[in-house]
């Protein structure tokens, strides 16, 4: 599954300084050291999706969290009329899916590209390697601190 993504987006292949930059770049890196960021970004694998990319679906096995870098996503839910209805869009600066990470659950929304967006994917089998190699508070600090609080009020909506 690590690869995965390059059937439907384009893999950037950005050294892990440029993940540490863009990482230290957004509000959310500024609750981290820069060692700590550095470390997070030698797991990470960023990837280019197209406008109009559905990177993951409601109700989709949870294998992997994204930290949106530049461009914005729509956040979709179900709704009782069986169609799909944005409620949230999700800018560069947020995390998104670290719960997958966490719970192994499956999705709560719908995740599209709104335009080209570019991402750093933490996959479970990533985290796992990151956990194992440094301290677990590393991995779950950085995901607690990553989580977006409009994410779980959205998944509460239908």
């Amino acid at each position: 599954m690590e690869n995965e993504f390059d059937s439907y987006a384009q893999n950037l292949g950005w050294e892990p300084k440029e993940k540490t930059r863009r990482l230290q770049e957004s509000n959310w890196g500024t609750n981290f050291e820069y060692f700590a960021l550095r470390i997070l970004g030698e797991f990470m694998q960023s990837y280019r999706f197209k406008a109009g990319t559905t990177i993951f679906r409601e109700d989709d096995p949870g294998f992997f969290m994204a930290f949106v870098v530049d461009g914005a996503v729509k956040v979709l839910k179900e709704g009782d009329d069986g169609y799909d209805h944005a409620i949230a869009e999700i800018k560069a600066g947020t995390a998104l899916g670290e719960m997958a990470l966490v719970d192994g659950g499956n999705r709560s929304a719908t995740i599209i590209a709104n335009r080209e967006t570019d991402m750093l994917i933490l996959t479970k089998s990533s985290f796992e390697a990151l956990s194992e190699e440094y301290p677990p508070s590393l991995g779950f600090g950085l995901i607690q601190a990553g989580s977006a609080p409009k994410l779980p009020t959205a998944a509460n909506q239908r």
